[in-house]
């Protein structure tokens, strides 16, 4: 079986008070966890991250050496 998976981490965090996606969490910021969790499971052929449009190149080049995660960038909501 092969499958994707989307993660959606294009909120602006408004209510959080900023990018909580990007917030640090035990040492990493907490999209990452989420990352991971898919990259355990055997299935799971593509991570797809779905980010704010002005972080997209930021994060896209920390991930560009993983073939298995594609960056996008998210709309306005």
């Amino acid at each position: 079986m092969n499958a994707a998976a989307i993660i959606v981490a294009a909120g602006s965090g408004s209510r959080f008070g900023g990018a909580k996606q990007f917030a640090m969490l035990g040492g990493k910021p907490i999209y990452i966890w989420s990352i991971e969790v898919f990259e355990s499971i055997s299935a799971v052929r593509k991570i797809i991250l779905v980010l704010p449009p002005e972080s997209l190149k930021e994060i896209a080049r920390r991930h560009k050496k993983d073939k298995k995660i594609l960056c996008v960038a998210g709309g306005k909501e």
